[in-house]
């Protein structure tokens, strides 16, 4: 049988509760497993002297040893004594001295490096501090001579370590045991969190309190030593009490464990990240995943990459606001992603629904220019080629968007939101480079009679703008001053920009989707209630200032009373339109109303031209296809992680569904005329792009649910194997 040498400068403790002592007990019992003869030196300074001079015998007398591992303490190796006194402060030098003396590899597990940290010496005091750094710095000079190979809880320790060669360090992560059991299903009414260790200075859990304390239906017990907490009571007791009932403190360990996992539905190591948890690999993150319980980890550690890693839970940053997004998701799930449910429904269903509509847009949009084009004495397929071009532009942009990751979208949302409004500043102060429509002077004249509309690409930066504020700034939208300064100054600036230019209708759905944004995000009522009281002023000042906006509204009260050759001539003839479509409509591209009845057959009015070349089916059919864009944007809310992709998600969906039912509304006359084009149906080069691009990031978000990188990543070779198949079979026929 192989002999080792198990070193350990302190007595093993099996009723040992901390992770300090039951790794070593852990690690013994491991090489025994494995069927080494384990000669052991460990004990109290005497026990180790004791046990040195039989090994010291042992191998004098011939005897082969494999290897000697050493557990180091969290303590200087010549403080391990009662009383921190060094009895013997040679003897564990000696140890290791002996066996390279005898050609035995000797290993080391270091344990810590926290004494390296400045919250270390102010715990302490400088002078404490100071000197146990010598002792910590001894301890490294003398395995730099003995140790072949140092290991440690990670790599990234390593560049911390002092005075040891990196090339014979190795990662020695915690291991755990591991409960065969299937984790218990969450019942529905609440979710349960747990977590277990200390409360000190590398362990800050207060916005892991504030979130729990803050969602109804969370709950959480912490686990930790009596001491712990009476030092950090003055500190967490009031988060406690804030909680209502809902969050317990208890002091247990070992089996006393077991049926406080078996109640958690998931484990929380939600800490404040600092260099510390960079390289830390905490026991009990490896004893949550032992229990098959699923972790959320706070973005910037160890911890969460190997979260991340496995796919083991959610790894959101350290922000109550992020955490409090993340409870409410899971409580309005059954227990977040189902069971059995496709990964990837909501790409494949958002991008089949988009083409979908993008599809009758062109047949539309080619149906009234080809009229257009001829009535001018030109070809038919004129200007469709050139609409042709923004619609590969703006498919171009959304298979790029869809391939940047969603933390880059929100390192990027405040150059959009910049970059989309400069081109605004020039369509209000620099009229020689404008164009105005019925009032409406938002477009940009380009080279080649081209034209394009600023306000249109504005939607997106502000559903990005608004993600990051609430993600990254939620504390700072607290009070009036911060809610001014980090949303009403940045979002208000390009929205009143817009209105400057005349166009009403797209700053109505600039409101709304901040609106619908802010709404997901949670902000408080009186804020909200006060937003809208400033947008309804703002919308009813605008309407009345105006005189053919107020004859839009009062054609649209009184529709008897309206002039039927003037203001109520395109509604009149919308309505015709869509009465003679009846079921199954006039059949593709025989529209009469397009003959020059409705001037905006192209753009605002084109469901009305829609509705009657495909009827009630037709119609339904594209209703149903932007109720599937819904769908699929609240699925994604659903399965995300991330409060900033269920905000930007919730901005979009409100832009895109709300403008469709606002466009729709307008031409069955349930709204007043306000110029807003039917998203990806109305010709419109600004409009196509930007909603394509909006797609884009619908699908980039949609590839970051749990599971869906790794579906869509398998696929292709699925399909190569297919392709394969396939090939073979035909070169056998």
């Amino acid at each position: 049988m192989a002999a080792i040498v198990y070193h350990a400068p302190f007595p093993l403790d099996r009723r040992a509760a901390s992770a300090s002592g039951i790794r070593p007990v852990r690690m013994l019992d491991a090489f025994r497993e494995l069927g080494f003869e384990v000669l052991t030196v460990t004990g109290s300074a005497r026990e180790r002297s004791r046990r040195l001079r039989a090994l010291r015998a042992r191998l004098e007398g011939g005897q082969s040893i494999e290897f000697l591992y050493s557990e180091c303490a969290t303590i200087p190796t010549m403080l391990t004594e009662p009383r921190h006194l060094p009895p013997h402060p040679l003897l564990d030098p000696s140890l290791m001295r002996l066996v390279r003396r005898h050609g035995v590899p000797t290993s080391l597990f270091y344990r810590d490096i926290y004494w390296v940290f400045p919250d270390y010496r102010e715990r302490v005091g400088a002078a404490v501090a100071g000197a146990m750094s010598l002792v910590y710095r001894y301890d490294l000079a003398w395995y730099s001579r003995y140790i072949d190979r140092l290991y440690i809880p990670s790599s990234r320790m390593g560049p911390h370590i002092p005075g040891f060669p990196a090339e014979r360090m190795a990662p020695l992560p915690p291991g755990c045991r591991v409960v065969d059991e299937a984790a218990p299903r969450r019942s529905a009414g609440g979710l349960h969190l747990l977590y277990i260790g200390g409360l000190g200075s590398h362990y800050r859990l207060e916005e892991c309190l504030r979130a729990v304390a803050g969602v109804p239906g969370a709950s959480l017990t912490i686990c930790t030593r009596p001491a712990q907490w009476e030092a950090a009571r003055e500190q967490y007791a009031p988060l406690v009490e804030a909680a209502d009932g809902r969050i317990d403190v208890v002091h247990g360990s070992g089996q006393e464990l077991e049926a406080l996992y078996e109640r958690a539905d998931a484990c929380a190591l939600f800490v404040e990240p600092d260099p510390y948890w960079g390289f830390a690999a905490p026991v009990k993150l490896y004893e949550y995943l032992g229990h098959g319980k699923p972790v959320i980890a706070s973005a910037g550690t160890l911890a969460a990459e190997t979260v991340d890693a496995c796919g083991a839970g959610w790894t959101p940053p350290y922000d109550a606001a992020e955490l409090t997004g993340l409870l409410r998701r899971l409580l309005a799930s059954s227990e977040g992603p189902r069971e059995g449910e496709s990964a990837t429904l909501s790409y494949y269903t958002l991008l089949l629904a988009s083409l979908a509509l993008l599809t009758f847009g062109l047949i539309m949009v080619f149906s009234v220019q080809s009229v257009k084009s001829a009535a001018d004495g030109g070809s038919a397929y004129e200007n469709f080629a050139k609409y042709l071009v923004f619609a590969v532009v703006g498919l171009a942009l959304m298979a790029l968007a869809a391939r940047v990751p969603a933390r880059a979208w929100q390192r990027l949302s405040v150059p959009v939101l910049v970059v989309a409004t400069l081109p605004q500043l020039l369509v209000d102060f620099v009229p020689s480079v404008r164009t105005c429509t019925g009032g409406n002077c938002n477009w940009i004249r380009l080279p080649g009679d081209q034209t394009v509309q600023p306000s249109e690409f504005i939607k997106l930066a502000i559903c990005l703008y608004i993600g990051y504020v609430v993600a990254c700034h939620a504390d700072r939208l607290k009070d009036l001053k911060g809610l001014a300064l980090w949303l009403l100054v940045p979002v208000g600036v390009p929205i009143a920009l817009v209105l400057w230019g005349g166009d009403l209708g797209t700053v109505i759905v600039l409101v709304l989707l901040g609106a619908g944004a802010l709404w997901v995000y949670g902000l408080r009522a009186r804020w909200f209630a006060l937003l809208g009281a400033l947008g309804v002023a703002g919308f009813a000042g605008a309407s009345l200032l105006v005189a053919n906006r107020r004859a839009r509204i009062l054609m649209w009260w009184f529709p008897d009373s309206a002039d039927p050759l003037d203001v109520g001539y395109q509604p009149k003839h919308g309505r015709w339109a869509l009465g003679t479509g009846s079921w199954t409509g006039v059949g593709p591209g025989a529209s009469r109303q397009k003959w020059g009845y409705l001037t905006q057959a192209d753009s605002d009015y084109v469901f009305a031209v829609l509705g009657e070349e495909f009827g009630l089916v037709g119609t339904l059919a594209v209703i149903a296809s932007f109720a599937v864009v819904g769908w699929c944007c609240l699925r994604v809310m659903r399965r995300c992680e991330s409060v900033y992709v269920s905000v930007v998600t919730a901005g979009i969906m409100t832009w895109i569904v709300g403008q469709a039912f606002i466009n729709m509304s307008v031409v069955v006359g349930l709204l007043p005329v306000l110029g807003v084009p039917l998203p990806l149906i109305s010709a419109g080069g600004s409009s196509l792009i930007s909603v394509l691009a909006a797609v884009g990031v619908l699908l980039s978000f949609a590839r970051a649910e749990p599971g869906a990188a790794q579906e869509l990543a398998a696929r292709p070779g699925a399909v190569r194997r297919t392709l394969s198949v396939v090939s073979s079979r035909r070169k056998s026929v």
